[in-house]
């Protein structure tokens, strides 16, 4: 939806970042107007790419690999972010070789004094 949309407008924007979004239906929905149109834009631009009715199969080291219409897909990547909504699916991470504390740990960032939450940076600095 609309997080997983705005995080990859979001990182594709930042020079030398190359973004796929990998979405499980053959569309995006659900998704405000806006975002839609953005989203559009940036992959008319090719800013953003997209791998609709993809679906996860192993997150490695350095690979990301997909079930893409009955044919495998691996990715080179950095890093991967997962955002799958207000539940994360705890047993198919787990099973996927992700590790967590307990079952309430998504790592969300602590709120600020005046409300919202701080973006995150992600990736090594120098």
């Amino acid at each position: 939806g609309d997080s997983a949309v705005e995080a990859a407008m979001g990182l594709a924007r930042q020079p030398g970042n190359e973004v796929t979004l990998s979405y499980r239906k053959d569309r995006i929905f659900r998704i405000k107007t806006k975002n839609q149109e953005r989203l559009e834009k940036m992959i008319r631009r090719g800013r953003l790419k997209t791998l609709l009715s993809s679906h996860l199969v192993e997150v490695g080291a350095k690979t990301v690999q997909l079930e893409v219409e009955g044919s495998t897909v691996t990715l080179e990547n950095d890093y991967v972010l997962i955002l799958i909504g207000g539940e994360p699916p705890f047993p198919l991470l787990r099973q996927m070789g992700i590790k967590f504390r307990d079952e309430t740990d998504t790592l969300r960032p602590p709120p600020r004094p005046s409300g919202g939450f701080d973006l995150l940076t992600l990736g090594a600095s120098s």
